[in-house]
């Protein structure tokens, strides 16, 4: 697949979400590269227990020890929250470990 197909398939699924949270991802993209440095990747995930629930999940592996990641995990969060977006139940971040 292309370059060109996987920025149109990405721009696919981003429809239907609303304008300030496709505002906010490239912040919280740089929060996710700040906090967990490297690479990370996002997608559209849907919560299969509830129709119609999409988000935008961020996935990043950390291979820290649990009270470090816990820290990072926490310090995502806040800055998230205090972006003047409000991205509530928009947005996830899954933490893996490649150990």
């Amino acid at each position: 697949m292309s370059l060109g197909q996987k920025q149109a398939d990405w721009e696919l699924q981003l429809a239907g979400f609303p304008d300030e949270v496709l505002d906010a991802i490239p912040m919280v993209e740089q929060i996710t590269r700040e906090i967990f440095g490297g690479h990370f990747s996002s997608a559209v995930a849907e919560n299969h227990e509830v129709a119609g629930d999409k988000h935008l999940e961020f996935r990043v592996i950390d291979n820290g020890n649990r009270k470090d990641v816990l820290g990072r995990n926490d310090a995502w969060h806040r800055r998230v929250a205090a972006m003047p977006a409000n991205l509530s139940g928009m947005l996830r971040l899954a933490i893996e470990s490649d150990d």
